[in-house]
């Protein structure tokens, strides 16, 4: 009879930390950003770079990549953008916005991470500009 006991609380147990388990790692993804909070964020994006200061376009694109990330990160899984970018390909309708997306997180390394990396302020400007495409694919009006 012990035998018995020990075996249906064994597999009890074990239906419970499974259970856990799935509640834990696949639990349901919000699905995004309300738009709202999103136009907010995007009206100090548009301020920095409508700016004719080198600094605070730099500062746009940092932003921007900011609000990408706030983005993913209720539709995609991952540890930072970069690996929320790998796994969200799918969710863009058009793979060239995807391909900007890519691009456009690359230029925010090279400026957060490359001391003396000067992009210019055009190229800051059209990186933004290739944000919103991003952005209006997933879903936002801009």
């Amino acid at each position: 009879m012990n035998y018995w006991l020990l075996i249906i609380f064994g597999v009890a147990g074990l239906l419970a930390i499974g259970a856990v388990f799935v509640l834990i790692y696949f639990k349901p993804k919000k699905i995004g950003l309300k738009q709202q909070d999103f136009a907010k964020y995007w009206q100090k994006i548009d301020k920095l770079i409508g700016s004719n200061n080198l600094a605070e376009s730099k500062q746009a694109v940092m932003e921007a990549d900011k609000l990408l990330d706030m983005v993913l990160k209720s539709r995609v899984n991952g540890e930072n953008l970069g690996s929320r970018l790998k796994v969200a390909r799918s969710i863009f309708r058009d793979k060239k916005n995807y391909n900007l997306a890519w691009e456009a997180h690359k230029l925010r390394n090279k400026i957060a991470h490359e001391v003396d990396f000067d992009p210019g302020r055009d190229l800051c400007y059209r990186t933004v500009g290739d944000f919103k495409k991003v952005f209006r694919d997933l879903g936002y009006v801009i």
